[in-house]
């Protein structure tokens, strides 16, 4: 079999790999969206000889997933992710409310596409489609709707390859259950603050590349009616960013679902890649002003944030920990590291530890 066709394989219980003409795709964003997976993976310095694959999953549900069978390793994007996307950003992009320095702004009209809610379809796809696409009437800022969305199907990628590069895939850690591991009954469900934390390594990867894809001029570049510069371009992939994890904040409630309990909420993910996002610009962007892009990074998750609550009915799922400073987070982190390295260390089984902490 060819490695689209093992992907398609792995990946059959979820709806397989998406086919063209499975549905509608939108001014070829789903096209485009395959195009961008797997130039990210051909882009990455990758220095083993397992073969990785990217493609699309032909799934409503918003979601991305890694795996790895037979020497192989696969990450799939389910469609549902990256039509919800874009909805989105369109929705965004046909206000004036909304990053207003990208093309003709004073046209849009807001009015016109509002009213209803970002969808959260799980099953029914046909039904997702019906009806017309929100639409902005500038072109520039129809292309930039594109263009975040393709941004943050990029950050997907890297997220899910950090569950790769970083071993979560692996059945043990010296004896140790403490990845994801896929067994006949799906993936073990492990205590969410374990889950939580490889989650959260993920996000650590994927930000680093993020930063260091502006360096090399790597992935999606911002459309020619967006701003070019280092600062903006991190603006707007971190802006991407904060948009994705809200989305899979809010389709990810259902009683049923366990992949909820795995994933922190968007603002705790936002405290979490602070400190690597810093580390990353000093490291990669040491010849432009660091402070000032750090100054920008600051203002991403608010502003997104408010964008996203501007173009939806339903509640952004934020947890707000003014109560804490970052330094207390990072201790937090840290600690929950300590006795997970103890655990493996000792080949230790009991998570009682963990889940106390």
């Amino acid at each position: 079999m060819s490695i689209a066709e093992q992907f398609n394989h792995r990946f059959s219980d979820r709806g397989g790999r998406y086919e063209a003409g499975y549905t509608d795709d939108p001014n070829g964003i789903l096209a485009r969206a395959r195009e961008i997976m797997q130039q990210v993976i051909a882009d990455l310095p990758i220095t083993t000889t397992t073969q990785i694959y990217a493609d699309l999953v032909a799934s409503a549900k918003v979601s991305a997933v890694a795996s790895s069978a037979d020497g192989n390793a696969y990450i799939g994007m389910h469609i549902g992710t990256v039509l919800v996307l874009y909805d989105l950003f369109l929705r965004m992009m046909a206000t004036d409310r909304v990053l207003p320095e990208i093309g003709n702004v004073a046209v849009e009209n807001h009015e016109q596409i509002f009213g209803g809610k970002l969808y959260a379809t799980y099953f029914d796809l046909p039904q997702y489609l019906e009806g017309s696409w929100p639409s902005p009437v500038s072109e520039h800022r129809k292309e930039a709707a594109a263009t975040l969305t393709l941004m943050a199907v990029e950050n997907g990628v890297y997220h899910e390859f950090g569950h790769i590069a970083l071993g979560h895939l692996t059945k043990q850690i010296n004896g140790t259950v403490l990845s994801y591991v896929e067994e006949e009954g799906g993936v073990t469900r492990l205590p969410p603050m374990i889950a939580q934390m490889l989650e959260w390594q993920a996000d650590c990867w994927a930000v680093r590349e993020t930063v260091k894809a502006i360096t090399y001029n790597r992935g999606v570049r911002p459309s020619p009616s967006m701003r070019q510069s280092p600062k903006d371009q991190l603006f707007y992939r971190l802006f991407s960013l904060y948009c994705f994890l809200s989305v899979v904040a809010q389709t990810t409630l259902l009683p049923e679902d366990f992949e909820s309990v795995w994933h922190p909420t968007p603002g705790m993910r936002q405290l979490y890649l602070i400190k690597p996002l810093y580390e990353a610009i000093e490291e990669f962007l040491s010849d432009e002003d660091t402070d000032e892009i750090k100054q920008v990074c600051m203002q991403v998750f608010p502003n997104a944030e408010n964008a996203v609550a501007t173009v939806t009915t339903t509640a952004v799922r934020t947890e707000h920990l003014e109560h804490l400073s970052q330094s207390a987070v990072y201790d937090h982190i840290n600690r929950l590291e300590e006795i997970a390295r103890s655990a493996i260390s000792n080949g230790d089984t009991d998570t009682s530890a963990l889940d106390e902490a």
